[in-house]
């Protein structure tokens, strides 16, 4: 026997108020309920499918799963054990003087993607270009370097979004770095570096939303699609209650990261603790392996609460402007 949801009646917004209203029993209005994420930012819990003004199929890309290995003597010797374990993206801080033979030994450079940050902002893409050039000939290599490094030759991080800033803040700055961008014909090859934020949800309705407005500022400028990077990265940790164990706290951050189609997960840093470290990429395996969220285009669509969110935050960027 074959039964159809049309079988069912559908609750209307206004039924499910009236009976929250009920339950309540005059002791609060239902509708004064919010769920708030910062000033200008919040909506009524109460969401149908008739919430948003628009929804969206976001298609990310598939969520690969990083360690930041930074700036140790042993850089090489760790990399490796990471790759062992599964590790799909590494972070290095190298500078004008890295020897890249030595810290890319045994390590294949056209089969992950490496994210290449310089403390001090020195290093030096012709070295890193004859290196690629002479090991990599006629190879694909996925190299991000950054922050802010202009490049040619490589992906590059043209805005990075930190964890204090406002989600209105970090929209509009996203914003305007694309439309800059598209305005120079310098977008191609464009990666966002985001620190994940503790709302679980706004994070997740950030990420989708920044993809939306990326589409939005492309085609408002009819130009054919070009693929956007996100990575997520954890930083707020510093701040964490020690009565909450930080693998707890990198769990929801990495999940909404996941849920929210980041291309590059980066879970806690090699240098910060390495058990811990080992143990926040299994996290990720996780997720991949038994809970396939990796493998769903857009696994929040049809959540009315995220998508409200997303909707707000698009507007957000492309209406109001600076």
């Amino acid at each position: 026997m074959s039964v159809s949801f049309e079988e069912f009646n559908t609750q209307t917004r206004e039924e499910w108020i009236a009976k929250a209203n009920q339950d309540l029993k005059g002791k609060k209005d239902a509708c004064e309920f919010k769920y708030f994420v910062e000033e200008g930012l919040q909506i009524t819990p109460f969401q149908t499918n008739d919430s948003a003004r628009t929804t969206y199929t976001i298609e990310g890309q598939n969520t690969i799963s990083g360690v930041i290995i930074g700036d140790t003597n042993e850089a090489n010797q760790v990399a490796r054990k990471f790759l062992e374990n599964g590790a799909q993206a590494l972070a290095f801080d190298v500078n004008a003087s890295t020897n890249y033979e030595n810290l890319f030994d045994g390590i294949h450079l056209d089969m992950i993607t490496t994210y290449l940050m310089s403390s001090n902002n020195d290093l030096d893409q012709n070295k890193l270009s004859e290196f690629i050039s002479s090991r990599y000939s006629g190879k694909s290599t996925d190299i991000v370097i950054g922050d802010n490094l202009a490049s040619d030759s490589f992906k590059k991080i043209v805005a990075i979004l930190d964890h204090a800033t406002t989600f209105r803040n970090r929209i509009q700055q996203v914003t305007n770095t694309f439309r800059a961008l598209v305005d120079e014909s310098e977008y191609q090859n464009t990666v966002i570096k985001l620190s994940l934020k503790k709302d679980f949800l706004a994070q997740i309705a950030e990420l989708r939303a920044i993809r939306v407005i990326w589409s939005n500022v492309l085609e408002e400028k009819k130009i054919t699609f070009t693929p956007l990077t996100i990575i997520s990265t954890i930083d707020i940790l510093d701040d964490h209650n020690d009565e909450i164990h930080p693998l707890i706290q990198a769990n929801y951050l990495l999940m909404s990261a996941y849920m929210g189609m980041s291309d590059i997960a980066f879970g806690l840093p090699f240098s910060s603790d390495p058990e811990m470290a080992r143990l926040s990429l299994n996290i990720q395996h996780i997720f991949k392996e038994e809970s396939l969220l990796d493998r769903v285009i857009d696994p929040t669509r049809g959540s009315y609460i995220i998508e409200s969110l997303t909707d707000q935050l698009v507007k957000i960027g492309l209406e109001d402007r600076q």
